[in-house]
């Protein structure tokens, strides 16, 4: 499982190093019946609109990987929306992998005069694959509060 994290951390690093302009790395914390504890998020700018990648760990036992397209406009001045479609690839130790189907809306606020972002959004999402006993089945949401900072 290190090596694995390993892996995609190095992946990550050399893919999103050439255009880490107007990107912003942090954290995604929330609960709800399909996002319970934390994800680590990196947000990569892809013309006007964005691509999230979240990593995320539910206890000892469960680790996902989500992937979302966000449309993104303001609603006033520094405050923004986004909206946007994406996956969910998950791995529970004792139960296997799953894949979810997810939709992610929220808002966003850029403070103008520190690097810093701060978000709130929902997460709907319905798992394709069954994983019995690690996390919900069929439909699930689940809410986040983002803190990122934006390189």
């Amino acid at each position: 499982m290190k090596k694995i994290l390993l892996v995609f951390f190095a992946v990550l690093g050399f893919a999103f190093t050439a255009n880490a302009q107007n990107s912003a790395i942090g954290i995604r914390l929330g609960g709800g019946s399909a996002l319970y504890g934390g994800e680590i998020s990196y947000q990569l700018p892809v013309g006007n609109n964005r691509v999230e990648f979240d990593l995320g760990f539910s206890g000892k036992e469960y680790v996902n990987l989500a992937g979302v397209y966000q449309w993104t406009g303001p609603i006033a001045g520094d405050l923004g929306w986004y909206v946007g479609p994406g996956v969910n690839l998950g791995y529970c130790i004792h139960h296997g992998f799953g894949v979810a189907a997810i939709l992610q809306g929220g808002i966003e606020y850029n403070f103008p005069s520190i690097p810093l972002q701060l978000s709130l959004d929902a997460r709907p999402s319905w798992d394709f694959i069954k994983r019995e006993g690690c996390v919900y089945n069929g439909f699930g949401w689940g809410v986040a509060l983002g803190i990122r900072y934006r390189l």
